[in-house]
């Protein structure tokens, strides 16, 4: 077969795999709930000019203005819907195979850039990014876009030079305005350049450079300012990479669809080929650059939010992680019979395929907080039960995350505010001193059901069981990627008792029972019945210790605590531990919380909560210790220790394996 017949041949598997990628990317990405990260972008553009749309939409975002001022002018011309708000940005991610196709060709060859292209046409990491209205599928298409043409520019400057350097300058500057880690990438990418200039390219490079710095001048104040937000910490919901684990191999496997054995038929195709007889081993300098463009962003995000502040999170790494596949395919060789090469990359795109729709379930799960199903959930139970029959709670970051799809129904849900000054917050409660607060309204509730919903934020697991104090019966749960939904009943007939995994409880009647200390604080209460006297030199309740395996049956479970408390005066000194500790005692994750959050008066019974879902549990061997700190010599009474575990929601921040 001809060489021509060969490139024919390529020409239609990249069509192919052109078509899989749109197709992938256009199913069902009109029907998907709405992020929470899209309605933010939708507030913001509640403004009245451009100049609003800067200082009330970008500047306190943290995010370039690129994709805010696109979206101002998108919505403007075709409205605001899912279907219409992704339509770009679905592009985008085609674009970016195409990109990724075309920066493998020129660097390596064709054959290497079809199963670049192919694994961007299938893998879940940019499939999934490519059906969100947010800045990761039009950064990637930038910064695949810049990467070809600085190719082209300084390695092919001779032909259509004033093009490349036009489009060079075009595709850095979009990059820099879209992201600031595909602005890292681009700056990565741009300093690298600098290597390799000569007398032939340094000038249309230079210029290249110059027009990128001219395009994004408007922009630096809008900048300087991003730099005083700091990371995500501030935000309450990024913390610190762990330094003890294995974060880049996490990565590195979640970015091959969690699959073990997928990542190995990668390793296994692409190093194969060094065994194949047209293998050519130059081209060394492109693949030192892949290396080093795919290790360099995810140095510079770790070490910043170790030292400064958390910015590192998988979807950030998204801009660098092309180059990671064109290291792995850059051994293909050049040159593959056409027969051979239509069944290797339609095979390895079948595959592919496979593993993120049918065995990963890509299109049957939720990858990010839903909202929709929040609104019908509740349109629904008003439907069935009534909506005056339902006291109806909420938690999530703003009303409007859950009104927008309420007023394409038509509906309004009368949700209960929680106490605060800014109508924006009325549906948070991030727990804590704010237990109390959700606390009351459960107390005041005459209807005989109670609705909990949250989604796409931190919601305290205390809450669920705050509620069944008074609507002990479960009527239904739904459980979401970071989102759930409870209806409880007071009604024995409507709901079901929860059937906790493990329970343990301590009323001091028969002693301590499995609990570890002196019984010498045992008292008889006013009621007749016994309590556990903690004395001002007392620093610590009796103590329960537990096995991980004896409690759980999967990381996702909860363990929760409550006890009863009576003391003098409200103190901030006693507070209730939840600890994990290694087998031989060393503790090394420590859970607290106040009691004094439930104080209720001097010398009355009160209920106290504290519940954790563990994220660091590190064996089945570890320890689960559990006890009252008397932090500061404070007398007081408890009584009722009980330690419960329910199931958890097993799919709350989307794991494949939650096993101990």
């Amino acid at each position: 077969m001809s060489r021509v017949g060969i490139l024919n041949i390529e020409t239609r598997l990249l069509g192919v795999i052109l078509l899989v990628a749109a197709i992938l990317r256009f199913y069902n990405y009109g029907d998907l709930s709405i992020t929470a990260d899209e309605i933010s972008a939708l507030l913001r553009l509640r403004v009245d000019n451009f100049t609003g749309l800067i200082d009330f939409g970008v500047r306190p975002d943290g995010h370039p203005a690129g994709v805010q001022v696109f979206l101002y002018l998108w919505t403007s011309m075709f409205g605001i819907s899912e279907a219409s708000l992704r339509f770009p940005f679905v592009l985008s991610g085609i674009l970016a195979v195409f990109f990724s196709y075309k920066v493998s060709k020129v660097w390596f060859n064709k054959n290497a850039g079809l199963f670049v292209a192919a694994s961007m046409c299938f893998l879940q990491f940019p499939l999934l990014h490519s059906q969100i209205a947010r800045p990761y599928s039009p950064g990637l298409a930038f910064t695949l876009g810049a990467t070809w043409f600085w190719s082209l520019v300084l390695f092919y400057p001779s032909r259509y030079k004033t093009l490349k350097v036009l489009a060079l300058g075009f595709f850095a500057a979009a990059a820099f305005y879209t992201h600031y880690f595909s602005f890292l990438m681009v700056l990565i990418i741009g300093l690298t350049g600098l290597i390799f200039l000569n007398k032939t390219n340094f000038k249309p490079y230079l210029a290249a450079l110059g027009l990128v710095f001219v395009l994004f001048a408007p922009h630096f104040g809008v900048s300087m300012d991003h730099l005083t937000i700091g990371g995500l910490a501030e935000a309450e919901w990024l913390g610190s990479p762990d330094q003890k684990g294995n974060w880049l191999g996490e990565y590195v496997l979640y970015a091959f669809n969690n699959s073990p054995w997928l990542l190995t038929v990668f390793i296994l195709l692409c190093f194969g080929s060094i065994l194949y007889k047209e293998y050519e081993p130059g081209l060394g300098k492109f693949r030192w650059l892949a290396l080093i463009w795919f290790l360099l962003p995810f140095l510079i995000g770790y070490c910043y939010s170790v030292f400064v502040n958390p910015v590192l999170q998988r979807s950030v790494l998204l801009f660098s992680f092309p180059f990671l596949l064109i290291l792995l395919f850059s051994l293909i060789p050049a040159y593959v019979p056409g027969r051979f090469l239509t069944v290797a990359v339609l095979g390895f795109l079948t595959l592919g395929m496979v593993s993120t729709i049918v065995l990963n379930r890509f299109y049957q799960g939720h990858n990010f907080g839903v909202l929709k199903e929040l609104a019908e959930s509740a349109i629904y139970y008003e439907d069935i039960y009534g909506g005056e029959n339902i006291t109806k709670a909420l938690n999530v970051s703003h009303p409007y995350l859950v009104e927008y799809d309420l007023n394409k129904h038509g509906r309004t849900i009368d949700y209960l505010s929680y106490l605060t000054e800014n109508q924006g917050d009325r549906y948070i409660n991030n727990g804590r001193e704010k237990l109390a607060d959700f606390r009351a309204i459960v107390g005041n509730s005459v209807k005989p059901y109670f609705l909990y919903q949250w989604s796409s934020k931190y919601s305290p697991v205390e809450i669920p069981e705050i509620i069944m104090e008074k609507y002990p019966y479960l009527v239904d749960r739904k459980y979401y990627f970071n989102s759930e939904v409870y209806l409880f009943s007071r009604d024995s007939t409507q709901g079901r008792l929860e059937k906790p995994v493990y329970l343990n409880v301590c009323d001091f009647e028969n002693g301590l029972g499995s609990w570890q200390g002196s019984e010498s604080g045992i008292v008889n209460s006013k009621s007749g019945t016994k309590a556990f006297k903690m004395r001002a030199d007392d620093k610590f309740s009796p103590v329960f210790i537990g096995k991980i395996s004896d409690l759980m049956t999967h990381r996702e479970n909860i363990i929760h605590l409550s006890l009863l408390v009576k003391m003098a005066a409200r103190s901030s000194d006693v507070i209730m531990v939840i600890e994990l500790q290694s087998p031989d005692g060393v503790g090394y994750n420590w859970n607290g919380i106040n009691v004094s959050y439930f104080y209720s008066g001097p010398d009355t019974w009160f209920k106290a909560f504290h519940s954790i879902r563990f994220h660091h549990i590190q064996s089945a061997d570890d320890l689960v210790k559990i006890y009252v700190w008397n932090n500061e010599g404070v007398q007081f009474t408890i009584d009722d220790l009980q330690i419960k575990v329910t199931e958890g929601n097993p799919i709350i921040f989307g794991k494949r394996d939650i096993s101990l």
